[in-house]
Parts: structure tokens; sequence; C-alpha cells
């Protein structure tokens, strides 16, 4: 497994090409050491394409650092943590992080100028990888091309991995992303974490990668596997409920689709998917209660509209790309009283209602 620069970025941007070539010549002034790191690495060795690029540098000052930056007109985004970016690079200096209070903030950041001890605070083996922007050389200090190879998930620090909680959420989206089994002693350790600091964004964030990843069976099985279930929802996810939620999410095709089945199988709302609280749950979808919703919405637009039956029946009343239509006069409404107003309205309902099921009868 190896590869160069160009496999990472797409040489048909060119305004991607001169801006990577704009921060190689500026760097190479004061330092050879200067490395891809994690995603960008893991994602090229995998053959995927790319489109964010963490570059890790060493051997520079944070006053020359900022210098070089400011004329490369790069953006501090974190100056504590000696980070700027520019364009689609963030670019750092290496550091050390440790834990020095609550939530993702609370850690203090010291420059590094060690690449090994640089790398240990990446959460896992396979986001630990660097290559060198220069000469292609690879540093792979916790064998992580092997884990790639193995489809192999595993910690790189058992002593600072437990610094920020996220990472457990990370193994588990991971996991469905890239199709992995997590290594023991690390399942052990991420069972371990407690994940109550964390906000509802960021468990969102991280759940919504899961939810729309290649292989969501295996995200939500891992969920199980980290004890995550029963952490975010008090329930463990039976083997039914995995079958039914993945066969509704591939039908639907929405990352929504599995909090909506969390929600109807287990009455708890995941921490940041409150808006599928605002969907229609119908535990039996009769083509009265379809057609009642219909009056709302399109049914495609619902996430219970999750079988190929119901899908069918949609169809077949003519209301899964369009609302159901009442038949009224606006003028003559406008003339009413308002509660004849809506004994008008009630009686159009219940007339499309029959009209729509009508046309089930008459395609038997």
């Amino acid at each position: 497994m190896q590869i160069q620069t160009k496999d990472l970025l797409n040489y048909q941007n060119s305004e991607l090409k001169d801006e990577f070539e704009k921060i190689k010549s500026a760097l190479a002034q004061h330092t050879k050491r200067a490395y891809f790191v994690g995603g960008c690495v893991r994602d090229a060795l995998l053959g995927l394409a790319c489109y964010d690029y963490d570059i890790e540098i060493y051997d520079l000052s944070p006053e020359l650092f900022d210098s070089i930056m400011s004329a490369l007109g790069a953006k501090g985004v974190g100056k504590s943590f000696f980070v700027y970016k520019l364009g689609a690079f963030d670019l750092a200096l290496a550091r050390t992080e440790s834990k020095s209070g609550l939530g993702h903030r609370g850690f203090e950041v010291r420059v590094c100028n060690d690449e090994r001890s640089g790398s240990l605070r990446r959460d896992f083996s396979i986001n630990a990888l660097m290559l060198n922007i220069f000469d292609n050389r690879i540093l792979d200090f916790h064998s992580g091309r092997a884990d790639l190879l193995a489809k192999q998930l595993r910690v790189v620090s058992e002593q600072t991995f437990c610094d920020d909680s996220l990472r457990v959420l990370r193994a588990a989206q991971f996991v469905a992303r890239f199709n992995l089994k997590i290594e023991k002693k690390s399942l052990e350790l991420m069972r371990s974490i407690d994940i109550s600091d964390l906000s509802s964004e960021r468990v969102r964030m991280e759940l919504n990668k899961l939810f729309g990843a290649k292989y969501p069976k295996k995200g939500l099985l891992a969920m199980r596997e980290l004890g995550l279930d029963k952490k975010l929802i008090g329930s463990e996810f039976s083997d039914d409920f995995i079958s039914r939620a993945i066969s509704h999410a591939k039908i639907t095709k929405n990352h929504l689709s599995i909090p909506y089945d969390i929600f109807c199988e287990y009455g708890v709302l995941l921490a940041g998917f409150e808006s599928v609280k605002k969907q229609a749950f119908l535990k039996r979808a009769s083509a009265k209660k379809l057609c009642e919703l219909a009056l709302k919405i399109p049914l495609k637009n619902w996430l219970g509209l999750n079988t190929k039956a119901r899908i069918n029946l949609a169809k077949k009343m003519g209301v899964f790309d369009e609302k159901l239509r009442l038949s009224l006069d606006e003028n003559e409404l406008k003339r009413l009283e308002p509660k004849e107003r809506e004994r008008l309205i009630l009686r159009a309902k219940k007339s499309a209602i029959n009209t729509a099921i009508s046309k089930i009868k008459g395609q038997k």
C-alpha cells in the first residue's frame, strides 16, 4: 500500500493544485517535515476521494509559523491550537494535547517536534498515518496500514484516547463507513467510557455519518457492541429492530429513517434528531390513514413510507407524489359562516379519501 501526494489531491482541480504548491513552496524554505495526516491519508490508501486535507508541520516556532501563514493569506481558526486554514487545507503545528478541563475544548496544548509523540493524540491507528508532502514517505508508527488491510479499528493510545469521549461515537461511524471490526481491547476500553458530557450537536454529527454510511447495519451492531444504544436511548437494539431499520433505510434512502425507527420502536428521541418527532407515526398504515396523512403532505416525504407495500398503496391511490386534493370552490367557502365552512371542508375530505380508496378497488 503505497501512495503519493497526487493520490490525495485532485490535480484536475487547478485551484487545489495551486494552493498546495503555494503551501509546499512556502514551507520548503524552513522545513522538510510537513505531513498529510488523518483522514485524507486513510482515504487515499482506501482508494476513496479526499475533500479536506490536514497538514501537520514540524521544525517551526509558533512565531515563524504565524508569519508564514500570514504571508500565505491563511486564516487562523484556533490560534491557541496553532491551526490555520487555506482553501481545502488545514495547516497546523504538530502538537500534544492533555486534558485540563471539561468538554472538547478543555485541553492544554503544546507544540511538539517529534512525529511519534505527535501521532499519539490520534484516535485510531488508521487515522494516525502520515505522508510527507515533499518526499511521499509514509510514517506508520501504529500499524495503520496493516489495520486497514485487516479491516480493523484499533485505539492508538489508551492513555490519551479517553480524553475525548466523542471518539466512541466516531468508532461506530467509522465501522459503518469502512466496514470495519473493532479490536477486542479497544472495544473493552470504549465500553467503559462515559459519554454524558457530549452535546446533542456533537452526537448528531457523528450519528448522521453513521446513518448515511455505506454499511449502516455494521454501525448499528457496533453501537450495540459499544453499549451506545443503552447510553443514548436506555435500551439495547434487538436483532429484529436492526434488520427492520436497515430495510426501511434502504427503501427511504433518508438518513433520518433510522432515528425515526428508533423513536417508533423505543419511544426515545436521539439527541439532535428532534425533527423526526414532527413526522406521523402509524403502527398500521391503512388506506384511510394514508389518505388522511396525504391531505397534509405528499407521502414520498413521509419517513413512514418505508415498505414496498406502503409505497405501492400510495402510488395506486395517487398520493405518492402529490397531496390529496380537495374539490372546493374557494369563492363559495368565503361566503359561508365558519361552522358551515368547516362542515363543507370535512365533506370534501371524506369525498377525496373515498375517491382515492376507490382507485384500489378498481385495480383489483
